[in-house]
């Protein structure tokens, strides 16, 4: 670790910059899968 820092995320209490790099990759993550269960529900209700 070159340099260490923390800051507070909702909820998440104190986390470092590489731990909150891992929180918004995988929060993003979230977001694709929902847009991919969104567009599958469209595409079964316009069938």
């Amino acid at each position: 670790m070159l340099y260490r820092t923390t800051m507070s995320v909702n909820g998440l209490g104190k986390i470092d910059v590489y731990e909150y790099r891992y929180f918004l990759a995988q929060h993003g993550q979230r977001h694709l899968t929902q847009l991919s269960q969104n567009a599958a529900e469209f595409a079964r209700a316009q069938a």
